[in-house]
């Protein structure tokens, strides 16, 4: 299959020739070359998208959309692995049916006993391991949060967050407005969309942080963690709704995610195209195990939803054992490259020397940790 772009990022994405399947993936195709192409790709709404879309219609070819998918998106320095590709819309984009959707209104015989089985093994190892599309190292205090009072949480989102552009539009006033009313006697928080705080970008209730009667949190927390805390959680159109769905919150939505109307949230925009009552298992199936594309970063194969798991856990385990600096002693230079992966992580740098003296100039300090190729003795 011949494949053409007008999107730099797709073209750069690590194996999209595998995510894709094809051999041929042409970037900025030429008039010429467009007549002889089997399918067209566009990342998500952007721009390139709508040119992407009005060439393929132009020209008579097939389209079809990609985005993030819901776990391994490639952030923070991890290998992507994972994407969706749909031909009809885009999950997040309410104002038209896309693939997810019409699997969810219309394939009852799709959701048989194996893929449900599948899908609650799948579920478990989420909980197992506090997995969460989105980062968050930082352990909750067990003080943070008071534990005889309700507690509520409202998520952030990015103000140019394509979810809140094409969810059926929200007003971050009315939402906050809405939970006060509704919880009177309770601790009201705002998860601060994370690179609000840190200041690249803005967010739609960022404004909140004078509040009297909200408290924002700013910690970047393991999102399952928070979730688990909370009593009930309100959003615009976030995912992480349905991540805490997962975890058997009660959950309000003001916007249209994907996994709203369906009859296990509590919805306050509503979507009458979206006829079905679907469990949250079976909306995890379809979306995480149907309508989601994976390919292993290593091997750069097909894989499913387990491989996949299996390599996030193993990522987020050289993340938590990797905190620190590294000084490694001994090894050769042929070697370096194959062993640092094992050793770095985000927030730590790895060192290669020779000598204690070599380390100290590198600036070796208290709290560092020390790494020895088999039994070679570091030199003075």
């Amino acid at each position: 299959m011949r494949v053409g772009t007008f999107s730099k990022d797709i073209h750069l994405i690590k194996h999209i020739n595998r995510f894709l399947k094809t051999d041929h993936l042409t970037l900025f195709p030429s008039p010429s070359t467009c007549q002889n192409l089997d399918l067209i790709v566009g990342w998500g709404q952007e721009l390139n998208a709508t040119n992407a879309r009005q060439s393929a219609k132009f020209y008579g070819i097939k389209f079809q959309t990609i985005e993030d998918g819901f776990i391994g998106c490639g952030k923070n320095g991890m290998p992507r692995i994972s994407i969706v590709l749909d031909s009809s819309g885009i999950h997040y984009d309410s104002s038209k049916p896309s693939k997810l959707e019409t699997m969810l209104n219309t394939e009852d015989k799709t959701f048989n006993t194996k893929l449900m089985a599948d899908a609650k093994k799948a579920i478990q190892v989420f909980h197992q391991h506090a997995l969460s599309k989105y980062e968050g190292t930082e352990a909750i205090p067990s003080e943070r949060f008071p534990s005889n009072q309700r507690k509520i949480l409202i998520v952030d989102q990015w103000i140019d967050d394509p979810s809140i552009k094409f969810g059926a539009g929200v007003n971050a006033d009315d939402i906050v407005a809405t939970v006060l009313a509704e919880n009177p006697d309770a601790k009201i928080y705002i998860r601060l969309f994370p690179e609000s705080f840190a200041g690249s970008q803005q967010s739609i209730l960022s404004h909140y942080h004078k509040h009297p009667q909200i408290e924002l949190i700013l910690e970047n927390y393991n999102p399952p963690a928070l979730l688990t805390a909370m009593d009930k959680i309100y959003v615009a159109s976030s995912h992480i709704g349905f991540e805490a769905l997962l975890l058997e919150k009660e959950v309000v939505c003001f916007g249209l995610p994907f996994y709203a109307g369906w009859g296990i949230t509590d919805d306050r925009t509503a979507c009458y195209r979206r006829q079905a009552q679907r469990t949250k298992e079976e909306i995890f199936a379809a979306a995480y195990m149907l309508y989601s594309q994976y390919v292993h970063p290593v091997s750069g194969r097909h894989c499913d939803i387990f491989s996949a798991l299996n390599y996030i856990i193993e990522q987020k385990k050289i993340e938590r054992d990797n905190q620190a600096d590294i000084y490694c002693f001994g090894v050769r230079h042929w070697t370096r490259a194959n062993i640092k992966p094992f050793l770095r992580s985000s927030k730590n740098k790895v060192f290669f020397v020779n000598s204690v003296n070599t380390a100290k100039q590198a600036g070796i300090k208290k709290g560092d940790r020390v790494a020895v190729w088999g039994a070679r003795k570091p030199d003075r």
